[in-house]
């Protein structure tokens, strides 16, 4: 009783740490913690990223993804926020995911369907995936900024491509980035102009130079090629993009080729 009673003073991310360092001694306790952290999140205030993780899983989930992590990461964050931190990197990867697909096959239902969960139900995520980044500050919270800035109408740099130390982040993002800079007018397609085929998009977009031109062209092909698109587990809208974007460039090479022995 006196337990029971110590854990209502306590909020949801003391609990859920304490779900968390109980699980290996008493599952059936841990779980009940951790559904009481559930609870609480609506009656107190929580930190964004705490939320997520509580939303996300439950307390099974949580330890195992624990005991994946490295003493030093156990020792450098609390075990919520350990859970947190890799749990937002894995969301911001998948939403990377769904805007190349979109950005590439922005009228394909059935692909979209299969990367992503509805347009809608999509965009509340990635605010949620964004809004846990920002709390959990530093290396994530700079990712979360990133995601926000290329899921809008801003963009990303050279700088901060080169910034990333997530391989498979740096490859989405070096991807959506070159694609949209070397076909800017992909996503005015309808289903009007994509029965003309993919044409359309093949007339080679202004760049500012041509030496900037080829240097795109390399680094979209770069990122294609990564070791994220050999994944034997890799969604098949996703392949279907990259696909897509290999044939595109071929096209536009061979008409760039054709325009130059003119």
């Amino acid at each position: 009783m006196r337990a029971h009673l110590a854990w209502l003073n306590c909020g949801a991310s003391e609990l859920s740490t304490a779900a968390l360092l109980l699980r290996p001694l008493s599952r059936s306790m841990a779980k009940s913690i951790w559904e009481s952290a559930r609870e609480r999140k609506a009656a107190v205030q929580v930190r964004a990223h705490e939320r997520l993780a509580l939303e996300s899983m439950d307390v099974d989930e949580a330890y195992s993804r624990l005991q994946k992590m490295t003493e030093s990461e156990k020792k450098r964050w609390a075990p919520i926020q350990a859970v947190a931190r890799a749990l937002v990197k894995e969301n911001i990867k998948s939403h990377l995911e769904v805007l190349f697909v979109k950005s590439v096959l922005p009228n394909d239902e059935d692909e979209l369907r299969e990367v992503g969960t509805g347009e809608g139900n999509e965009e509340r995520q990635r605010r949620s995936t964004i809004e846990a980044a920002r709390s959990l500050g530093g290396d994530i919270g700079r990712l979360g900024e990133m995601l926000h800035r290329i899921s809008g109408p801003d963009d990303v740099n050279e700088e901060d491509l080169e910034a990333l130390d997530d391989d498979d982040i740096k490859t989405l993002v070096s991807v959506i980035l070159h694609y949209r800079r070397i076909f800017p007018t992909s996503t005015l397609l309808t289903e009007t102009s994509r029965s003309a085929g993919v044409s359309i998009l093949l007339s080679p977009p202004p760049s500012p130079t041509r030496k900037d031109g080829g240097k795109w062209h390399y680094a979209l092909r770069c990122a294609l090629g990564s070791p994220l698109f050999d994944h034997g587990d890799m969604p098949a809208s996703l392949e279907e993009a990259r696909d897509r974007v290999i044939d595109m460039l071929v096209e536009v090479e061979k008409t760039n080729k054709a325009v130059a022995a003119l």
